[in-house]
């Protein structure tokens, strides 16, 4: 009787039809990371690109970080971290990093794997929580020299095309201005609403 009813249960459950879970949106995105972090600036692009910039802090002995996130639905988030603060930009081990731009002193790190994040996770929930943890590593490898926080790198570059083919980027058509433009007049704004 108690297999009869668990066979039962078994077809039963197979019957049920689940609904999916639905895409975060932009909008949501933006509404969850302005509750989650008011004091960072969210704004949404006629292209719905998500740009979320704000100071992040990953200790109380930490420096404080001005830190760029964009995204657009369907693709990875790219995440910049801007300004004086950063420490050997130049040193060719730079860990977890796509990008390092020295003139306009940034570098665009690596947080995840593209399956890691997807379409039915909030920003705010997972890629900021990420932020302040790299960013926490990225200070213990100042003073130590070896990045502690685990996890697999590209090994430099903007090389993650070919990271093992993991990471989707949006086409050229969505960036509706130059990414450095962009990360600077953000960079600017925060330092400007700080001052």
């Amino acid at each position: 009787m108690v297999d009869d009813m668990k066979q039962y249960s078994i077809n039963q459950n197979k019957n049920k039809r689940y609904p999916k879970p639905k895409k975060i949106t932009v909008q949501k995105q933006k509404v969850a990371l302005c509750a989650a972090f008011p004091e960072g600036k969210c704004s949404i692009s006629l292209k719905k690109k998500l740009v979320w910039s704000g100071i992040i802090c990953p200790s109380p002995l930490s420096k404080e970080y001005v830190t760029v996130l964009t995204w657009v639905s369907g693709y990875s988030p790219r995440v910049w971290v801007i300004g004086d603060n950063l420490e050997k930009l130049d040193d060719p081990d730079f860990p977890h990093v796509y990008q390092i731009d020295l003139e306009h002193n940034m570098v665009r790190i690596c947080l995840y794997r593209h399956q890691e994040f997807n379409q039915y996770t909030f920003i705010a929930d997972k890629i900021i929580p990420w932020i302040v943890e790299w960013l926490y590593y990225y200070e213990l490898w100042l003073a130590t020299g070896e990045w502690h926080g685990g996890g697999e790198h590209p090994s430099g570059g903007d090389q993650e095309d070919d990271y093992e083919g993991l990471i989707k980027q949006p086409p050229v058509n969505v960036r509706d201005e130059s990414e450095s433009k962009l990360l600077v007049r953000c960079y600017q704004a925060i330092m400007k609403s700080n001052s």
